[in-house]
């Protein structure tokens, strides 16, 4: 599952490195509560993505180029879904990370709300 939702994985995995021919592979710098949460999402067990752990799993998601995890993540802050970030709180994230539908939307909403004038 990682090869195929991560050119970093694959590569790593089927690239010839030495490590593609080891049991175990460390991934420096994500922590393992992070990293199990990217797996969840992407294994689609239950609904793990909460507001405390948006940026960890929005940095694993650019860090390994993992698009699915980033559309996972951007659909969980629509509005729909997000009951709780503001909508200037929502925006920034989408301006952080390069999501474009997110902005849209919250742009989209930014007329006749106030909520901006918040942050």
């Amino acid at each position: 599952l990682l090869s195929i939702s991560s050119p970093f994985f694959s590569t790593l995995f089927h690239g010839g490195f030495k490590e593609s021919g080891q049991d175990e592979i460390e991934i420096k710098d994500v922590d393992s509560e992070t990293f199990t949460m990217m797996l969840n999402v992407l294994h689609r067990v239950g609904d793990p993505i909460r507001k405390e752990h948006l940026h960890d799993l929005l940095q694993i998601a650019h860090r390994f180029n993992i698009d699915c995890l980033l559309f996972e993540v951007e659909r969980f802050l629509l509005p729909s879904k997000s009951q709780e970030l503001s909508l200037s709180e929502r925006f920034l994230i989408a301006d952080m990370y390069t999501l474009i539908t997110l902005k849209e939307n919250c742009k989209k909403e930014f007329k006749g709300s106030y909520d901006i004038l918040d942050t």
